[in-house]
């Protein structure tokens, strides 16, 4: 994984609708007071799944790794499919061969 962890946040806010979202950074986990804190959690988000995700042995994408957990399909499964695309579109990444969720 090339790509910063602001980089990550900045696809994370553009995915969930930039400044059109009504929650900003898709943040539903915890309440949040306004879109800086929203921020805040999803780069620790981010930042806790990256370290999981490398714990786990780098299994596949991160991006997909992130977005199981971000949106998972359980939850709702047309939702995960979409983030996944959406925020790989966004960063244009190519170090891992993941076109598929």
């Amino acid at each position: 994984m090339t790509n910063t962890l602001a980089q990550i946040v900045l696809a994370i806010w553009l995915a969930e609708g930039g400044t059109n979202a009504s929650v900003p950074y898709g943040i539903l986990s915890v309440p949040v007071r306004d879109k800086e804190e929203a921020r805040q959690v999803c780069a620790r988000t981010v930042r806790n799944n990256l370290r999981r995700w490398q714990a786990a042995g780098r299994p596949g994408c991160f991006y997909n790794w992130l977005g199981d957990r971000y949106v998972p399909a359980t939850a709702d499964p047309r939702g995960n499919v979409n983030w996944k695309r959406n925020v790989r579109t966004l960063l244009k990444h190519q170090q891992c061969n993941c076109r598929k969720p």
